[in-house]
């Protein structure tokens, strides 16, 4: 059925996932719909019912995820243009241990820490291939490991891309780090280069130490809070405008200790939404790998929604912390497009592989840096395997018409390889378990957003349209 019926502590909705939009109800219509889902016949009065209320359409609404054309055209596409963001990992070689790392040994099909590094003649080649396309603008990230373990080689491979790709067209550059070793040298380098710089870090202390371990077993924090502040001082207004920070929340992480951790260094994190993320949960060996039972799995966002909401209603900008947790969920729901159609076409948040292109040590181009290496789109010898690409949207498309065609929330959920691949192959059992999750989560997102507006209809108008 395509409606989901909730209730606030005030009010009772139903949201549509036909016409995107969530209508306020009696009580006694809510409970009509959110007993009526049984038997067939009670199936046909509820649809009868939806048809009658405007909630739905006489005629059943088909959901077509990646139908060839677009995958055609997509793939035409990316062929021309190329990667918006190029991502060299120019070392799978790490200084760290961190627990919960794809790479630790945790995640049966992952591979693990590896020694391999890219050779120069491979960066290279990597930003030629780049400059091959019709661009205008060229954005480079570099990933590990930890790249900074190849600083020098970073730093050549910018003077390179500087030398062969400015002329062509807007070039940018980033950079994922622990944060462990940037000393004054790489600061300054990163600072002259305008990098966006990404710097791991969990929270305090106490929480940060618990998986962010060196190669011999020690705790980190301290070093890469320290080259932070380093940061901070010696070029504040690079700082500023282009260091951010990512947060791994695993099990079982107070919320509300990292946000006073935040709110008590105004100085390094105001003006800051750290890139908020759960634990990956490719493969759900991992809570067993860090010794996490299966009643403390789930992380409690209340203390970060709770202060967003309650910042949201009173007409303050919420913080950064309470921002990464909410805001995406919010904007999503806040902008969504609210039209009724008859046919459902939709990538479901998958993008087509070569937009944001991961190229490996060995010179091999995976979708994205997120991805495991069972699914390789080329090599930089040979370009895009276009064939290859066509298989896995099609594959995709497949898997997500057969398990969404009739889900309330299609029209507001996102997933992507990332989300569903197990080993080499996507998963339908791994499907379920991120429905399970995101289902719940889209739900409990929509009673925050609906019980706001009802206090304050104005409190969400502050949203960007965009992710920042």
């Amino acid at each position: 059925m395509l409606l989901k019926p909730f209730e606030t502590p005030a009010s009772h909705y139903v949201y549509s996932a036909w016409s995107n939009q969530i209508a306020r109800v009696p009580r006694h219509v809510h409970q009509f719909f959110a007993e009526g889902t049984g038997q067939e016949g009670d199936q046909r009065e509820t649809h009868e019912k939806a048809v009658a209320l405007g909630l739905l359409p006489e005629r059943e609404v088909t959901l077509s995820v990646f139908p060839p054309s677009t995958i055609l055209d997509g793939i035409q596409e990316v062929m021309k243009t190329g990667p918006n963001v190029l991502v060299l990992t120019i070392t799978e070689q790490c200084n760290f241990r961190c627990t919960y790392c794809t790479y630790s040994g945790g995640y049966e099909h992952s591979r693990s820490h590896s020694s391999k590094s890219m050779s120069e003649e491979t960066a290279r080649k990597a930003v030629d291939w780049y400059g091959s396309f019709n661009r205008d603008e060229f954005h480079i990230g570099f990933y590990g490991g930890e790249p900074l373990l190849h600083f020098d080689l970073m730093a050549r491979t910018v003077e390179y891309a500087r030398n062969s790709l400015e002329p062509k067209g807007k070039l940018s550059f980033g950079l994922t780090t622990n944060g462990s070793l940037l000393t004054d040298r790489v600061v300054d380098f990163l600072a002259d280069h305008h990098f966006e710089t990404h710097v791991s870090l969990d929270g305090p202390a106490e929480i940060h130490d618990r998986y962010r371990i060196d190669a011999r077993g020690k705790t980190t924090f301290d070093t890469v809070w320290k080259n932070i502040c380093g940061i901070q001082s010696r070029h504040p207004a690079y700082f500023a405008e282009s260091v951010g920070f990512t947060m791994t929340v695993v099990p079982k992480d107070p919320l509300a200790a990292t946000r006073s951790f935040i709110q008590g260094n105004p100085t390094i994190f105001e003006g800051k939404i750290p890139k908020v993320s759960p634990l990956s949960e490719e493969d759900p060996g991992i809570y067993h790998h860090l010794g996490v039972a299966d009643h403390q799995r789930a992380i409690d966002y209340t203390p970060a929604a709770q202060s967003f909401l309650e910042a949201s209603l009173s007409g303050r900008m919420p913080d950064g912390f309470s921002r990464g947790c909410l805001e995406a969920a919010m904007r999503r729901i806040h902008y969504r497009e609210m039209h009724a159609v008859d046919r459902f076409e939709t990538h479901g948040g998958q993008c087509v592989p070569g937009i944001r292109c991961h190229v490996d040590p060995e010179g091999v181009l995976h979708m994205c840096e997120h991805m495991a290496h069972h699914f390789p789109i080329g090599t930089l010898a040979e370009g895009f395997d276009s064939l290859r690409i066509e298989e896995y949207l099609t594959d995709y498309g497949r898997l997500v018409e057969r398990t969404c065609g009739r889900c309330w929330a299609m029209r507001l959920c996102r997933k992507c390889f990332a989300n569903l691949a197990r080993g080499t192959a996507l998963s339908e059992e791994r499907m379920h378990e991120f429905c399970a999750r995101k289902l719940d989560k889209i739900e409990r997102s929509l009673i925050q957003y609906c019980s706001a507006r009802e206090q304050n209809d104005h409190c969400f108008d502050w949203l960007p349209e965009k992710g920042s």
